[in-house]
C-alpha cells in the first residue's frame, strides 16, 4: 500500500508524503512512473490508482511534458476552490530518472526516501520508514 498525504513540514513547508509500506507497492509505484517516461500514458491521477489511499488532498495529477519542458521535479498547486489538487510535470527522462530512484530501495530493502518533486510542494518518497497504522 502507499499512503499519500499532504502537510506543511516544519523546514520543509508544504510537503506530499508519499509513505510506500512494502515492496509491492514500490514496484506499483515505480511501475506508474515508467509508464509515463515511456509515453504509454502521459496523465495520471496518482490517487485514483487502486493501491493508494490519500489525505489531506484531493488530487495529485503526474504529466509527461513535452521533452525539455519541465525537467526538473515540478509540483504546482492547482486552484480549483474546494479541493486541494496538485500537477506534477516532468518530462520523460524526468519520470525515468524517478523510477530509477526508486530501484535504489528494491536492491538494498533498506527503509529510505528521495525528494523527487518541488515547487509549491515537496514530493518526498519514504520506503518502510513510517510503519506506524494510520
Amino acid at each position: 500500500m502507499v499512503r499519500v498525504r499532504y502537510s506543511v513540514v516544519a523546514g520543509y513547508g508544504p510537503t506530499i508524503l508519499v509513505d510506500v509500506r512494502d515492496h509491492e507497492a514500490l514496484l506499483k509505484l515505480r511501475h506508474v512512473f515508467a509508464e509515463l517516461s515511456r509515453r504509454k500514458t502521459t496523465a495520471v491521477d496518482l490517487l485514483k490508482e487502486n493501491f493508494v489511499v490519500a489525505s489531506g488532498l484531493s488530487e495529485l495529477h503526474l504529466e509527461c511534458v513535452d521533452d525539455g519542458q519541465e525537467r526538473t521535479a515540478t509540483v504546482r498547486r492547482v486552484n480549483d476552490g474546494s479541493v486541494l489538487s496538485f500537477r506534477w510535470a516532468r518530462d520523460a527522462e524526468g519520470w525515468l530518472e524517478c523510477a530509477e530512484l526508486l530501484d535504489a530501495f528494491m536492491d538494498s530493502g533498506m527503509p529510505g526516501h528521495q525528494y523527487l518533486g518541488e515547487g509549491d510542494a515537496v514530493v518526498e518518497v519514504d520506503f518502510m520508514e513510517h510503519t506506524e497504522a494510520t
